[in-house]
């Protein structure tokens, strides 16, 4: 009998079946638990280590590289500068020859040169080791406007987007049209609203500019002396041969320039344009108007 219970006892703890006191399973859980967090403490201490020295090892190589000699500047190319020099680019951007390349701020040194009135955008480029590439993309101006600025007139530079950007200075390009007409800064401006009447206005001086400029050869946009926007009638044009005006409107545009464009061709293989006081574009739907000194 007593040797059936023993074999009994030993096969069950063989098979891990052993009855275990409460107070047994509970000491033996807080010892594992222990040995867990011991363990767990041990591999995040390690891990923890590991970053704070590949972290320092990575901050002290950069260092050591931006002031090493083989990463400073020593070749610098600027494409796409016309109206503005390479000096003013130089400085704008707080380059010189001999600076680190590794630490410089390629977006801050953009945004610093695109501050130029001329200048829309700038493309950097960075060239490891010592070489830096500056693309500038100036304003191309397309007209002329005549604005009031502190009291007084001044002429500004339009570009093909519409944005006025630089006011003209003393030897610069004046051989453009000029735009004129009360409040044109208000028409010019990105926003417009209902109370100034200004709406398609701005877009239609832009479209005659754009086709004028397109490089037709009876009415290139050399020709323009000058259109004037009013917010009721639209845009009239005066050109530099002539002393009438053209009236245009704010409407179909293109179908207008195409028909003045065969109007003035027919003139000027005739005897000219002699004795006309005034065009009017606007005159009927598919019918033009042209007033002689008679009338």
């Amino acid at each position: 009998m007593l040797r059936q219970v023993l074999g009994r006892w030993l096969s069950r703890l063989r098979a891990g079946k052993l009855y275990r006191s409460p107070a047994g399973n509970s000491f033996l859980s807080r010892c594992q638990r222990s040995w867990r967090l011991k363990r767990l403490s041990r591999t995040s201490v390690l891990c923890l280590a590991g970053v704070i020295f590949f972290g320092g090892t990575m901050i002290f190589g950069y260092r050591v590289l931006r002031t090493s000699d083989i990463f400073l500047l020593t070749e610098l190319n600027i494409y796409g500068n016309v109206m503005t020099t390479r000096q003013q680019i130089m400085n704008l951007g707080g380059l010189t020859l001999g600076i680190s390349l590794l630490g410089l701020d390629l977006e801050e040194v953009a945004e610093r040169i695109a501050s130029h009135a001329w200048i829309d955008r700038v493309e950097l480029e960075r060239y490891l080791p010592s070489a830096l590439e500056i693309r500038v993309h100036e304003h191309v101006p397309l007209a002329l406007a005549n604005m009031e600025h502190e009291g007084k007139r001044q002429l500004y530079y339009l570009d093909r987007q519409g944005k006025v950007f630089a006011p003209v200075e003393p030897g610069q390009n004046l051989d453009l049209p000029v735009l004129t007409g009360e409040g044109l800064d208000t028409i010019l401006s990105e926003a417009q609203d209902d109370e100034n009447d200004a709406t398609g206005l701005k877009e239609a001086v832009l479209e005659l500019l754009h086709l004028a400029a397109s490089g037709n050869a009876v009415f290139p946009i050399q020709i323009i002396s000058e259109i004037h926007l009013d917010r009721r009638d639209g845009l009239t044009l005066f050109l530099v041969d002539t002393p009438f005006p053209i009236h245009v409107g704010r409407d179909d545009i293109r179908e207008k320039y195409r028909r003045l464009v065969k109007l003035l061709g027919w003139y000027y293989r005739k005897d000219g344009m002699e004795g006309i006081r005034r065009i009017d574009m606007e005159y009927a739907k598919d019918r033009v108007l042209v007033a002689g000194m008679e009338q």
